[in-house]
């Protein structure tokens, strides 16, 4: 069996070994850098294809079509992939100079860009990397989200210092409480120490970042759970002096409360709603600032910050928004083909990887998600000389 691999990820590369162990015929695609000696001499052997994958399709058969009496795995599917023939180009101005000579330079021009090219197969297993979610609702665009300005959102991943980028705004908002949440504010953190700064975190879970925090990720947990615990010290600090001020106050005589105004309960530097969801945006002509609708969701209870969840909605006006909502897989990139997507839009809705396109499988996480695959190829194939 010829199986194509799509990559990169290390997932890729861990069921690549296997399927060569197998004995099948691997195609892996994966980035043109190659930065380790097990990928330079997988592409040395020619298992490994160093250019990106642009789509996947069938051979012949158009979406919903079924050759009479068989079933769709009868047609082989065609992963494209797109190569730069600079280097190969160069090399034959080398060694068929005589060739090369006699053509054009608007044709030499047009040799050098982009070719894409393409390989058949009998099975392929997507075990490319997940994407950054570009979206700030529920599961999609938020009301409204499709006619924010250009330069008033941004997405994890779009910048690699949001200090930066956030630099001359006052408030900011970030959608999210997983890994790119965690990276982005503990990249705001030297912008955030400035008194004037405020950000609101917006977040789906009753506890933000419970479920990250057991998990391992290195430095950053702790990273994250300074900025958490500084924020929240800073904000009970303000509370203590709110609270002997409001008491000095009480003892003040009528006529002198009269005169002076009642000291105001300080927002916190870093406001946290739990169990919220972003489910709206605007901007006006003749503002700069983006509003954002926040509803509580109605089956949890925000557990940080829970006087926030008094009000079932809210809008907070805010100078940038980042979003942070995780990560997809690109269905787009698989044409005609019957592909049932998990409900998060990562795997697939079956357990094992299979999808009702037979021979197409996606990998999910862990290594049993790898035995699954492997253990299905199995009926499908005999090994070589069995």
């Amino acid at each position: 069996m010829k199986v194509a691999v799509l990559g990169p990820s290390e997932s890729a590369l861990e069921i690549t070994r296997a399927l060569i162990d197998l004995g099948a015929s691997v195609r892996l695609f994966w980035r043109p850098e190659l930065h380790t000696e097990e990928l330079i001499e997988l592409h040395r052997q020619d298992v490994l294809i160093a250019a990106p994958w642009t789509k996947v399709t069938k051979r012949f058969l158009p979406a919903g079509v079924v050759p009479k009496d068989k079933t769709r795995f009868l047609d082989l599917f065609r992963v494209s992939f797109q190569v730069n023939p600079e280097a190969m180009i160069n090399q034959g101005l080398i060694d068929q100079p005589e060739v090369y000579q006699k053509l054009s330079d608007e044709f030499m021009a047009s040799l050098k860009s982009q070719l894409e090219m393409f390989e058949d197969v009998d099975v392929v297993i997507d075990a490319s990397t997940l994407k950054t979610r570009r979206t700030l609702g529920p599961g999609g665009p938020a009301v409204g989200e499709s006619r924010l300005r250009p330069g008033t959102f941004a997405f994890a991943k779009d910048e690699s210092d949001w200090s930066q980028w956030v630099r001359e705004s006052q408030e900011i908002a970030v959608i999210g409480d997983g890994r790119q949440a965690a990276e982005i504010l503990c990249s705001l953190k030297t912008w955030w120490s400035k008194k004037s700064k405020r950000i609101f975190l917006v977040s789906a879970s009753e506890n933000p970042f419970a479920q990250f925090m057991k998990e391992n990720h290195g430095d950053l947990n702790r990273e994250l759970h300074s900025f958490l615990k500084s924020a929240q010290d800073e904000h009970h600090e303000a509370l203590q002096v709110w609270e002997k001020n409001l008491a000095e106050w009480q003892e003040l005589d009528d006529f002198v409360r009269a005169k002076k105004p009642k000291p105001e309960m300080p927002i916190p530097r870093l406001v946290i709603f739990s169990a919220h969801m972003l489910t709206g945006v605007d901007q006006l002509v003749d503002k700069s600032r983006s509003f954002l609708t926040l509803e509580t969701i109605p089956w949890l209870t925000g557990q940080m910050q829970p006087e926030n969840n008094q009000m079932e909605l809210k809008t907070i006006g805010v100078d940038l928004i980042i979003g942070a909502t995780g990560t997809a897989r690109d269905w787009s990139k698989f044409h005609g083909l019957d592909l049932q997507p998990s409900s998060d839009g990562k795997y697939a809705r079956e357990k094992n990887g299979s999808h009702p396109e037979m021979g197409f499988f996606t990998l999910g996480e862990g290594k049993s998600a790898q035995e699954e695959i492997l253990t299905q190829l199995k009926t499908l194939f005999s090994p070589r000389g069995a």
